[in-house]
């Protein structure tokens, strides 16, 4: 299942055979280190990842899945809209790429892609995005997208600032 492409991704529902690819990526200590809580997943949390992502999607119609590079097919990344069981209520919009893609001005792409995908096909009035204050390439990216800072201890964990976009 493709929810939607760009000029060089595809994003689509994870598959079983994505499995591997995302243990390694997932793995990566540079990728994940502002992930949820910056651990490495092993391949049984990544497993259950991917089982609770397509367990969304069938449910929501929305979720995590993989992102695809459109030449060589090959996965290089994850991205997608959450629901995030707290008060907030809003979809937490979600991404990342193995470091070997950085820099390319896919994940520009990719957030353009995730963002019309919400508004358009979703009908998502706002997004929101948790990020550690460190990361300034996410920062920037979702600033260019409409994205603020409203809370800069989110949660009360000064390494979780949350914003909010709306669409």
């Amino acid at each position: 299942m493709i929810f939607f492409e760009t000029e060089r991704l595809i994003f689509r529902r994870f598959e079983q055979c994505d499995l591997e690819e995302l243990t390694r990526i997932s793995a990566d200590v540079a990728v994940i280190r502002y992930v949820g809580n910056g651990q490495p997943l092993t391949r049984e949390k990544t497993q259950r990842w991917i089982d609770k992502s397509r367990s969304n999607i069938a449910q929501f119609g929305y979720g995590t899945g993989a992102v695809i590079e459109r030449e060589k097919n090959t996965l290089i990344g994850w991205a997608g809209i959450g629901r995030p069981a707290d008060e907030n209520g809003l979809e937490e919009v979600v991404y990342g790429l193995d470091s070997p893609y950085w820099r390319l001005g896919l994940g520009n792409e990719l957030l353009a892609g995730l963002v019309h995908w919400s508004r358009d096909t979703l009908r998502l009035n706002e997004l929101r995005a948790t990020v550690y204050p460190e990361n300034a390439a996410s920062i920037a990216l979702l600033s260019r997208y409409g994205f603020e800072l409203v809370d800069g201890c989110y949660k009360g964990d000064p390494n979780t600032h949350l914003y909010i976009a709306s669409l």
